[in-house]
């Protein structure tokens, strides 16, 4: 138990606990920071990119509006498509956990 100066611990169970009761460890581990800042990274340099695109498009290439169009419409489909193929194979109780296959699908 703690101190007399120290308040009482009170468990709610509408909010999550920080520490783990049985390991005394917060689930705020290394892992979750690693697999937080590289949920970061990718985010950002995707967001980088994409709004590089219209600019590199117009100086170095040349194009109009209508390639930038044909490019962003082709990623929309191909996102689409394999969303659409990703969904059943989700689903699919008898695959069990097939870490090849979430890591071909993933960056689909």
């Amino acid at each position: 138990m703690g101190s007399p100066d120290e308040p009482p611990v009170t468990t709610d169970p509408t909010t999550p606990e920080v520490q783990d009761e049985q390991t005394g460890r917060g689930w705020l581990t290394p892992g979750v920071l690693g697999l937080g800042g590289a949920s970061l990274f990718s985010d950002s340099s995707h967001e980088m990119v994409s709004s590089l695109l219209p600019t590199f498009l117009a100086s170095t290439l040349h194009s109009g509006p209508g390639a930038l169009g044909a490019i962003d419409g082709t990623a929309d489909a191909l996102t689409g498509l394999a969303k659409l193929a990703g969904g059943p194979l989700a689903n699919d109780p008898n695959a069990g956990h097939d870490w090849p296959r979430a890591a071909i699908w993933a960056p689909l």
